[in-house]
């Protein structure tokens, strides 16, 4: 079996430049995306831990979706809480249920942003040898146009 050279046309190399750097785009915010997820799981475990220190924790809570009126409270220890599940269903489950559901869902996020992170290693690192071929062949090219 005979291996085969695949040799990309300039334009060929660009077209794929544009397409990477649109992946590279589309990657770079999914990350941030899942990296905001994880950090808003990590509030909501952080919570939990604080509501069953002591009988009586005090909160700011807010009024509006914007967060722009917050009144001081005292919340009373709970035995259970609601945990948004998607798609704007809650459960009320017991703190236990809560906090292991929350560990779970952060441990499958965290597995994606790796799997994401991979991937735009991978793409950059493809990338930027491509775009260092398109320069050398560019480089090349001036300096034959040069010497004619």
């Amino acid at each position: 079996m005979s291996s085969q050279v695949q040799r990309l046309t300039l334009q060929d190399a660009l077209t794929q430049l544009a397409v990477l750097e649109d992946q590279i785009q589309q990657l770079q915010a999914l990350i941030s995306d899942v990296e905001a997820k994880i950090s808003s799981l990590m509030s909501a475990e952080q919570a939990i831990d604080l509501l069953t220190l002591e009988d009586k924790s005090t909160a700011l809570i807010p009024l509006d979706e914007y967060k722009t009126i917050l009144v001081n409270a005292i919340v009373p220890k709970p035995s259970r809480v609601f945990i948004h599940l998607g798609l704007d269903v809650y459960a009320l489950m017991p703190l236990d249920k809560a906090l292991e559901l929350l560990r779970r869902y952060r441990s499958q996020l965290a597995k994606i942003l790796d799997y994401y992170q991979k991937q735009f290693t991978a793409i950059v690192e493809y990338y930027s040898s491509l775009r260092a071929a398109v320069e050398q062949a560019l480089q090349q090219a001036r300096g034959q146009v040069q010497q004619k």
